[in-house]
């Protein structure tokens, strides 16, 4: 089961990043501004759908997530350099909370 869930937060997390998803959800906030007569936001939606059609593609997505990845490796590598300096000193308290934010960081 937790097999599962993590597979569909993958794929869903996949999907939200993608090309057509971001130019559907502009659309989406297109329809609305139009709805409320908002001319200025169709305006700068409309262009911003542009740009994403004109220079969204799949390297620049993988770029994108890479980036997270290397950001997320770099909080991991501080986190554990904080609960190091923390076992040294030897702070029951200050130990758990490094501890817990390098969980949260993995």
């Amino acid at each position: 089961m937790v097999c599962i869930f993590y597979v569909y937060v993958f794929t869903h997390a996949a999907m939200a990043d993608s090309c057509e998803s971001k130019i559907n959800d502009i659309q989406r906030q297109i329809d609305y501004a139009k709805k409320s007569n908002n001319t200025h936001r169709v305006t700068g939606l409309i262009t911003a759908q542009k740009e994403i059609t004109a220079h969204c593609n799949k390297s620049s997505l993988v770029a994108k997530q890479q980036q997270k990845i290397t950001q997320k490796k770099q909080k991991v590598i501080e986190r554990q350099h904080q609960l190091a300096v923390a076992e040294k000193t030897g702070d029951t308290d200050n130990i758990l909370k490094k501890r817990k934010k390098l969980s949260k960081a993995k």
